[in-house]
């Protein structure tokens, strides 16, 4: 807003008293909590409808701070408005995307049917004294408490008294309500709702243009794929980059057999699983080298070397936030980010629980955490807990305080039957967490023992619950601490078995929706209100998938290729950092640290030059796709090899593709660098060595199933300058690890004579090198490396079609 709303008149709280009586208008956020507001406050409460389908107006009479008033109590439903472009600009093909950086932007009424959101509240304020605002208490509602005093503020009487109040509250409660209506604050925090504009405009610009010029460029270049809405977003898209990072991770590890030995021992007729005290080994023959040493005359035989016992507590949870919430209904009930906050939303619009909208995880000082333990105390389920909690209430551990929402907990008590499911594991989850933060830390005991068998040393370890203090409430957390063994000094054992076990080296796993949660909260992409938008944003436009179970999120191919386009042209475009930036700045505005309009241009200006220099690259973008997408379906023609190696000059992945020749073809897609590979090699595989030149995977060349030899492609796809000195180098800290470079030095003047004798002697003559250059050009030279590709099933292709 470009000008400021004052503040008028604070020493003059309260009521008019210059007229008999006053009217009173109400605005909350949400028509439920208009409903509440009403009934809590209000008696012989009458309802009417207005002009807004949406929403209805509650009547009734009482005082305003000593004087008899009228009171309305309306609501809106979310924001008034919407942020958007002028119409000049609508249109897709006429409208540069450039232009939009620098383009106005306005409020226009939000354009859902039947609202009337605007006549509504110019029809509900004619004649009104006071208006309070109960919006929600975050950064949005302060910005809707704008939206609402910029409708109906020519409708307000100019008075030197406060007539602009708002009311503070975090749950729905009638003691809440009470106590919001009779402590009422001051106008709405304008710095908040400046920092909701900010972001509102940086995400509009940023997101239409680079959407808009994706979009057009791919349905243009490729009208077969059937694009849609190619988006991009400036949360939206690091959020992707996080999942499509954990993917490549998973994409190039390679993994690796490796053996181990197994034992057990038996006592007390119960089986107790040992650790072998050793490295792991990586041939089976020395596996059993090792197993060799174990046995004795007798056999297995295990003896107790030592043994430890160490007492410890398990702190209980601070206060639960919105991440946290969010982060154990993913993992626990694989329940999606997006859908969570709708049923906490309805949760608290029900009266079951506070505020679910919150970065706060500490307690104020006086809240009364007996008077919700009490209303527990009669939910069939919860009863217990709760009576328990009452008995051993212990102050909560200081948490995170963010000056927003006090953390989430129940307000009244709720059963099963009251409600669906899903809502059910959430308010439990939700009660559950809220006295486990106020009963004491679990009391653990673990026991360390070391054994031997025979010259080998196996470990135990083992936990178990001496007090369950808050566990009680959390009895997940309780299976992994199950009743340990007491063993004591040089007792023998019998062993119960005895192996050598092969295992392999596992990839790291695809980033789960709750580990995704927290990385973006650590990199501050996105709100705790907002987050899951975004990871919803990304699901409907198809970049990743979510695979069942553990939520855990795929990259699809357009995905893949968006953020590989990204990474290629310009990295700050899917890298977390320049958002968390933006995030920062935003947040000054909110403290009143920073200017809005400095913020707005330094960011547009920022994403501008980067717009501008995506543009140009715009070819890069059109080959990405090309090879993602568009030859994706012609597996015969093409094998990905992506993560195996990457091209030295556009970081690009590789693609392998059958020539017009047998042998097959290593290329980069994007600089059209490419290598030959043998002509008897029929695939290519992944292997743990590394090459002494770069330390990136070597690949095994494979004929028939028989290896014939391993290469570096990374080194190959390099220019040979940078080869032969990276060969150079190689060699000379190879002598030097010998001993042998000083000698060499001390020889080079003796045998510089002979060597150049020797070198004129071989000298080819003229006829030789002007053969060698002919037989050169006839020529490639090949490399081997292997594919999954078998060449002989393959059509034949020509050269000029080896990239299509």
């Amino acid at each position: 807003y470009k000008k400021s709303y004052p503040k008028q008149g604070y020493k003059n709280y309260g009521a008019s008293t210059t007229k008999k009586s006053v009217s009173v208008l109400m605005v909350a956020e949400k028509p439920s909590i208009a409903t509440a507001i009403a009934n809590t406050l209000g008696k012989d409460v009458k309802t009417r409808k207005g002009l807004s389908k949406v929403t209805q107006i509650h009547e009734y009479s009482g005082d305003f701070f000593g004087t008899p008033a009228h009171f309305k109590v309306t609501s809106v439903a979310g924001h008034v408005f919407s942020r958007d472009f002028p119409s000049e600009y609508e249109s897709w093909d006429k409208v540069d995307p450039e232009v939009l950086f620098d383009a106005e932007t306005l409020k226009v009424d939000n354009p859902r049917e039947n609202f009337n959101m605007t006549k509504h509240l110019l029809s509900e304020a004619q004649g009104i004294d006071y208006l309070i605002l109960w919006l929600d208490c975050d950064r949005e509602g302060e910005n809707i408490c704008f939206e609402i005093i910029e409708v109906i503020e020519s409708l307000l009487p100019v008075s030197s008294e406060q007539i602009i109040y708002r009311a503070k509250f975090s749950s729905l409660a009638a003691k809440d309500l009470t106590n919001a209506y009779l402590e009422l604050c001051e106008y709405p925090n304008l710095n908040e709702s400046l920092s909701v504009d900010a972001r509102q405009i940086i995400d509009l610009k940023v997101g239409v243009a680079f959407s808009r010029f994706q979009t057009l460029t791919l349905k243009k270049k490729y009208p077969g794929l059937q694009l849609k809405l190619v988006s991009y977003g400036p949360c939206q898209t690091p959020t992707l980059g996080f999942c499509v990072e954990q993917y490549n991770k998973r994409l190039t590890f390679v993994p690796i057999d490796y053996w181990f030995l197994s034992a057990s021992v038996i006592k007390n007729e119960a089986k107790f699983n040992l650790k072998w005290n050793h490295d792991r080994v990586y041939t089976q023959s020395e596996a059993e080298t090792y197993k060799l040493k174990c046995m004795t005359k007798e056999g297995f035989v295990a003896r107790v070397l030592s043994t430890t016992t160490k007492d410890s507590e398990k702190a209980r949870p601070c206060g639960l936030n919105t991440v946290n919430l969010l982060k154990t209904a993913s993992k626990s009930f694989g329940m999606g980010a997006h859908n969570t906050m709708k049923i906490a939303e309805k949760l608290y619009l029900s009266g079951f629980i506070t505020y679910p909208r919150t970065e706060s995880t500490h307690y104020s000082e006086n809240f009364e955490f007996k008077g919700i333990l009490n209303n527990l105390v009669k939910s069939p389920t919860l009863g217990t807990i709760a009576k328990f909690a009452l008995e051993n209430f212990t102050n909560p551990i200081k948490g995170l305080n963010a000056g927003d929402h006090p953390p989430i907990t129940p307000v009244n008590c709720a059963s099963a039957d009251q409600m669906k499911p899903d809502h059910w594991k959430i308010y439990d989850f939700i009660s559950r967490h809220f006295m486990a933060t106020i009963l004491p830390n679990a009391q653990i005991q673990q026991v360390v023992a070391s054994f031997q068998i025979g010259s080998e040393t196996f470990n135990y370890s083992g936990k178990r619950i001496k007090s369950p203090g808050f566990l009680q409430a959390l009895p997940w957390l309780a299976k992994k601490y199950s009743n340990s063994q007491n063993f004591v000094d040089k007792e023998v054992l019998k062993v119960g078995s005895f192996a050598i076990e092969k295992a392999k080296t596992q990839p790291p796993p695809l980033l789960s929706e709750s580990e995704l949660i927290g990385k973006m909260e650590s990199y501050k992409i996105g709100t705790d209100a907002s987050i899951p938008t975004h990871i919803q944003n990304i699901i409907d436009r198809g970049y990743v998938n979510v695979l069942p179970g553990q939520r855990q999120l795929e990259p699809t191919n357009l995905g893949i290729a968006l953020s590989r386009c990204y990474y290629t042209i310009d990295p700050d475009l899917i890298l977390p950092t320049v958002r968390a930036s933006i995030e920062d700045m935003v947040n000054q505005i909110a403290k009143g640290e920073a200017k809005f309009d400095e913020v707005l241009f330094k960011a547009l200006s920022l994403f501008k030059e980067k717009y501008v220099s995506f543009a140009k690259n715009v070819v890069l973008l059109e080959n990405v796709i090309k090879v993602t997408l568009v030859n994706d379906s012609d597996k015969e023609r093409q094998c990905s090899l992506n993560g195996l190696a990457r091209c030295f000059k556009c970081k690009s992945g590789l693609i392998v593709i059958k020539p017009k020749v047998k042998n097959l073809l290593v290329g980069c897609s994007l600089c059209k660098k490419e290598i030959n590979l043998p002509q008897e090699a029929d695939r290519i595989e992944k292997t743990a060595q590394r090459c002494i030149h770069c330390e990136w995977y070597m690949v095994n060349i494979i004929k028939d199933n028989v290896s014939i030899g391993h290469r570096c492609v990374k080194c190959e796809m390099e220019p040979k300058k940078i080869r032969k000195e990276k060969k150079n180098k190689a060699k000379l800290l190879e002598e030097e690890k010998k001993g042998t470079l000083q000698e060499k030095t001390e020889d080079a003047a003796e045998d510089k004579d002979s060597k150049v004798q020797d070198k004129e002697a071989k000298k080819p003559t003229e006829q030789k090198k002007e053969q060698k250059k002919k037989k050169k050009h006839k020529k490639k030279k090949q490399v081997d490396i292997p594919v999954v590709v078998n060449p002989s099933t393959e059509p034949v292709l020509k050269k000029e079609q080896h990239f299509h």
